[in-house]
């Protein structure tokens, strides 16, 4: 049984509002987009609900519990249609990978500091990935691992530049190229 707490702040007709799992993610959620800041706390999201820090605890007893959520509920529904065109469809998924990474803003330090919130997204990503026609699994498995360090790294910069690159998207894409190209010599 979910129990709902009271939060101290009101609505506009002076009703309090009530706090649940779903409010605390999103929350948290609007805390990780682009320009809040890079620290994210407990105590920061319960100021921003206007609760007391242990009503968040009440739902979740860790912060890498909720941001674990975080992530599994950002990447729940990660497809993207495929075409049949290998290096159309890499670059598409990767695309769609990097553009959620920058909507979601702070998420990417934490993706790339922790194995497990790591683990969690590429599991989404390799489900989406299309495999290379003509490398074997260890070397599809090495190509997606790389593709994903190589997001992860274009988005930091992008991030931490805090201003659109002229010609990023190209530059991105430019990379996915030179990445499979090498894969493929390599095979």
């Amino acid at each position: 049984m979910e129990y709902m707490l009271v939060m101290k702040k009101t609505d506009s007709t002076g009703k309090r509002n009530v706090l649940s799992r779903e409010i605390i993610l999103q929350t948290a959620r609007e805390m990780l987009k682009p320009g809040e800041g890079r620290s994210f706390s407990m105590r920061r999201l319960a100021e921003k609900l206007g609760v007391n820090p242990m009503a968040i605890y009440h739902y979740f007893p860790k912060k890498s519990v909720l941001i674990i959520e975080l992530v599994q509920a950002i990447f729940e529904n990660f497809q993207s249609p495929l075409s049949g065109n290998f290096k159309s469809d890499i670059i598409t998924v990767c695309q769609r990978y990097r553009n959620i990474l920058r909507s979601e803003g702070n998420l990417v330090f934490y993706l790339t500091q922790s194995e497990k919130l790591s683990s969690l997204a590429a599991e989404r990503l390799y489900a989406a990935m299309p495999l290379h026609p003509e490398l074997n699994g260890d070397s599809n498995q090495r190509l997606r691992d790389i593709l994903i360090d190589y997001t992860h790294g274009f988005v930091l910069g992008e991030l931490r530049r805090g201003k659109k690159m002229p010609g990023a998207n190209e530059k991105y894409q430019r990379g996915i190229e030179l990445i499979v190209a090498g894969a493929e010599q390599q095979n």
